[in-house]
């Protein structure tokens, strides 16, 4: 069986509150770690279907590949409205440019081979995971974990507050290029 298949698993678990209300028959409200399924899709807006597999992954202990945070990881950040994370990986990235910048042999190619292996390695790795606890505790600041019942004017409001925005993307940008400048002057 790959590994594939795991991502895809949908058997019930009761790990994961998905089984029938005995009583009624009904089937009971999806869960995953304690937060309802219909919340963190209203939150998570577009790709919901996708990013609600890999929450279920990563409940589960699995570690589902996310290309787009590997590949664009603090671009990806700001899309997914994850503010404070996608600066300071930005600051981040900007200050080892600007040191890998003052040392002849980690400029170029060396210095962005470190990078790569840093995107690829750890960020496509645990971008899912940092997406999933940026999530929760969105999730809790709004009093939703572990909800007996579905609230469906806060539910509203998660969709306002969550999804992505290109809006946000943009501003990160224009924030980046403005720290690239600075740090440019100042090395």
């Amino acid at each position: 069986m790959s590994e594939n298949d795991y991502y895809y698993d949908t058997s019930e678990d009761d790990r994961y509150d998905n089984s029938y209300d005995q009583t009624s028959g009904q089937p009971q409200l999806r869960r995953i770690e304690g937060f309802l399924e219909d919340d963190i899709r209203a939150f998570v807006g577009q790709n919901s279907d996708k990013y609600t597999e890999r929450f279920y992954c990563i409940a589960r202990g699995q570690k589902p590949y996310n290309w787009c945070s590997a590949l664009f990881a603090p671009s990806w950040m700001a899309y997914r409205k994850m503010w404070k994370p996608a600066i300071v990986l930005a600051v981040i990235v900007d200050l080892i440019n600007s040191i890998f910048s003052l040392i002849p042999v980690l400029s170029g190619f060396l210095g962005s081979l470190v990078l790569l292996v840093f995107y690829f390695a750890v960020l496509g790795r645990e971008g899912n995971a940092l997406y999933w606890n940026f999530v929760k505790e969105e999730l809790t600041k709004e009093g939703l974990a572990n909800t007996p019942q579905p609230d469906y004017e806060k539910r509203e409001q998660l969709r306002k507050k969550g999804g992505t925005s290109l809006l946000f993307l943009v501003l990160f940008w224009i924030f980046n290029a403005a720290v690239n400048s600075l740090l440019g002057v100042l090395f």
